[in-house]
């Protein structure tokens, strides 16, 4: 646990000193510990999400479940995730990986980082997403479309 905090607090950091001791941890080949995956995929720091996302791609970083507790922690702020600046690295790693069963959970965590989004290739990738054959995905993006849709009507 201490350990995660603290690679969070790093990847965090104004200071790109400190970023890099993150990137430095990363292993240059094969699977990146889930909490150094973690820490990139909740940083606020651009950089780090989209490095996260080229994990994600290169299936390096396979996303586990996450507990109740990271949950409530990624509803109280998306980090960089949710920007506006990564939704095309977001859409791109979706499309990338929407196939890839071992890839659910970061499928699942990248559609409710559309939430929200008003472009068309969000709300395109959504529908599309809507569609899939697996039903938890296609739930959690009907979802995401529903309550975007209901935000719109207010």
């Amino acid at each position: 646990m201490l350990r995660g905090v603290s690679l969070q607090a790093l990847a965090n950091s104004p200071s790109q000193e400190d970023r890099d001791v993150v990137f430095g941890l990363l292993p240059q080949e094969g699977a990146v510990p889930d909490d150094l995956a973690f820490a990139l995929m909740r940083s606020n720091r651009i950089e780090c999400v989209r490095k996260w996302l080229v994990l994600v791609q290169e299936g390096r970083a396979v996303g586990r479940r996450m507990s109740n507790f990271e949950r409530t922690m990624m509803e109280f702020g998306k980090g960089a995730l949710g920007s506006a600046e990564l939704t095309s690295d977001v859409i791109a790693t979706i499309n990338e990986i929407k196939d890839r069963p071992s890839n659910k959970a970061d499928l699942l965590i990248m559609i409710e980082a559309l939430a929200g989004r008003k472009d068309a290739a969000s709300i395109a990738t959504l529908k599309a997403l809507s569609t899939a054959s697996d039903p938890e995905i296609k739930s959690c993006a009907t979802l995401t479309l529903s309550n975007w849709r209901k935000i719109e009507a207010h």
